[in-house]
């Protein structure tokens, strides 16, 4: 169910129905953009929905990617998506909703280029059927047990080259992955220091004014950015404020 916050009761009780037996129901909505109660829009179906629904799931994109208008993809060396179907990756989910364009974009890059895509690197196409512009394409380090002061310099070099590229793109805004965080093995949190340390000190040494989006999914990736960007304290923050 869409705009799940819009709904009135009488959709509530038969969305209630239908769910009942099997439990199989999916939601989605925002409580901040509640905007037909004038309609018989009723806030409360969404601001109760774990209390209705013992047991569902709550994934919260307090970010997401339409938000901005270009995005990192977290790729593999061939920049052509991930070979595992149905895999939770993020390069499996860019590819798969910017459509078979995107790989064929990849593909022409790749065969231009003449070898794979090295670690720290970054490629820019088109972002076809997603809801942005464009998508640059980032390699970073696969790591196994702790990160070594190398793994830490190849991830910084992934957001460092983003960067650089979107600015000599001129680009205005830029959401980032947590790169190299998913199957490549990069503890999230130490991920995320180099990550909010590698833009503040691009941003230091160019003046860029980039707006930056840290787009997490997990929810202890958000927390890990919240603790980190300073949120948690006297002075709120957002994943997009560094």
């Amino acid at each position: 169910v869409d705009e799940y916050q819009d709904t009135n009761t009488s959709q509530f009780r038969l969305i209630s129905k239908l769910a009942e037996k099997y439990g199989n129901l999916c939601v989605v909505g925002d409580d901040d953009q509640s905007i037909y109660k004038f309609r018989g829009a009723n806030i409360s179906n969404i601001l109760n929905f774990e209390n209705t629904f013992p047991g569902a799931k709550v994934i919260k994109l307090e970010q997401n990617y339409r938000s901005t208008q270009n995005i990192v993809n977290a790729a593999n060396s061939r920049l052509l998506g991930c070979f595992c179907p149905n895999h939770g990756c993020v390069d499996n989910a860019v590819h798969t909703f910017a459509g078979v364009q995107l790989r064929l974009a990849c593909a022409a890059l790749m065969r231009a280029q003449g070898h794979e895509e090295e670690v720290g690197g970054a490629k820019r196409t088109p972002a076809f059927n997603l809801p942005c512009k464009s998508v640059l394409h980032t390699v970073g380090p696969q790591v196994r047990g702790r990160p070594t002061a190398a793994d830490e310099a190849a991830l910084a070099a992934c957001y460092d080259a983003c960067l650089t590229l979107a600015d000599e793109e001129r680009l205005k805004n830029l959401a980032f992955c947590c790169v190299s965080t998913g199957e490549y093995g990069f503890p999230s949190e130490r991920a995320a220091e180099v990550a909010i340390r590698a833009v503040e000190a691009y941003r230091s040494r160019t003046r860029s004014r980039i707006e930056v989006i840290f787009n997490v999914f997990r929810e202890t990736d958000y927390a890990v950015y919240r603790a980190l960007l300073g949120a948690d304290g006297a002075a709120p923050a957002r994943a997009g404020d560094c």
